[in-house]
């Protein structure tokens, strides 16, 4: 059990309605047809069904997560991750919500349903948001890049051709994320991943973070266009995305470090 005195958690959840909540409607049911007719009883044995699933798969959080996408009866169905709420306080949840979320550890799901006025859940401990991060970059543009000129000077071919975009403008997206992948690979076999990563961003990143060895300082998760921060934002410190993130200036990799 983890312990009671914290004073925020961030939890996860799949909400089944019943006829017995308190707001009989949801967003995929919005005249409340089905969850009208069914009972507490009912909605249990469906989230019992889909612990059942969760738990036989080879990726539980992931398939918690496509599971609320689909069926929770919460809005937050629709979050980035499915189900998620965000970081709260115990007081800011019904009591038996948090008394369940309060006793999981960071990973853990509950093994018996838990039931609110607003219906019957299952719900996921995961980890808490920060309210902000920092982290480092490198950026490969392309030609779907909003901006598709390199601001690394070092970039720069004696014709200019990279500084006026003529090499971006020809790069695929396809192109820029195996560029992005190659130097994933040395990145993590080198002895020290860290300052190889630090290595390549000063070298060849097309952001004028390169200056800095790719670091953009701390930022709150708005900030940053949504596909950035949301990887950013789900990085441990120290860890590094182990793909391509994808935004409107370009692709990244991206490495958390605060």
């Amino acid at each position: 059990m983890a312990a009671m005195n914290e004073q925020k958690v961030r939890a996860s959840h799949i909400l089944v309605k019943h006829k017995e909540s308190r707001r009989l409607a949801s967003w995929k049911d919005k005249d409340g047809k089905e969850l009208k007719q069914r009972t507490v009883k009912q909605a249990d044995e469906i989230l019992m069904g889909y612990l059942k699933t969760i738990q036989s798969s080879n990726d539980p959080i992931s398939k918690f997560h496509e599971i609320a996408s689909v069926y929770s009866d919460c809005s937050s169905a629709n979050a980035d991750p499915a189900g998620d709420l965000g970081n709260f306080s115990f007081e800011e949840m019904q009591k038996p919500f948090s008394e369940a979320t309060f006793g999981l550890k960071v990973g853990e799901i509950t093994g018996a349903v838990v039931h609110t006025a607003s219906g019957s859940h299952l719900i996921m401990r995961t980890k808490l948001k920060p309210t902000q991060v920092r982290a480092s970059h490198i950026l490969v543009k392309h030609q779907k890049s909003r901006n598709p000129v390199s601001r690394n000077i070092a970039n720069n071919g004696e014709d200019g051709s990279k500084l006026d975009g003529k090499t971006i403008k020809t790069r695929t997206e396809e192109e820029a994320d195996k560029i992005l992948l190659e130097w994933l690979n040395e990145i993590n076999s080198s002895n020290n991943p860290k300052d190889k990563f630090n290595e390549i961003a000063s070298k060849y990143s097309d952001c004028s973070s390169y200056k800095r060895s790719g670091d953009l300082g701390m930022f709150e998760y708005g900030r940053m266009q949504k596909q950035f921060s949301a990887a950013a934002f789900a990085l441990d410190i120290g860890e590094i995305t182990q793909y391509c993130v994808h935004s409107d200036s370009g692709s990244h990799l991206i490495m958390r470090t605060g």
